[in-house]
């Protein structure tokens, strides 16, 4: 994994495709697309929050737009760091601009260390 951009609110990271790892379909595994969401929201979410702020993930809903038979890039942004709360969305794409996915995830914030 590679992080290719990290600003405010933001984080795009790049994921190369393992074959060993396709899901039933030879493509990219669902599962791992999901997780790829959860980390670049994560990671959108401490450039608002801290690199010190405990969080867990509460929710993650994620729609599949298209088979992805190549490496993955993600961008997510965040959508709205409250108190307690922080919403992000985050985009999938394959290596030709493809739409693969799309994910809304929520965060619970448990304070600094």
């Amino acid at each position: 994994m590679t992080t290719r951009s990290l600003g405010d609110g933001t984080c795009t990271l790049h994921i190369p495709r393992y074959k060993d790892y396709d899901g039933i379909f030879e493509s990219f595994n669902g599962g791992f697309l999901s997780t790829i969401a959860d980390a670049a929201a994560c990671w959108a979410t401490m450039t608002r929050t801290g690199a010190d702020m405990k969080m867990a993930t509460t929710s993650i809903h994620i729609s599949f737009t298209a088979p992805c038979h190549t490496d993955v890039i993600c961008h997510a942004k965040v959508i709205k760091t409250g108190r307690s709360l922080s919403t992000v969305a985050a985009e999938l794409f394959d290596e030709n601009g493809l739409l693969v996915a799309t994910a809304h995830i929520t965060y619970m914030l448990l304070g600094k260390e």
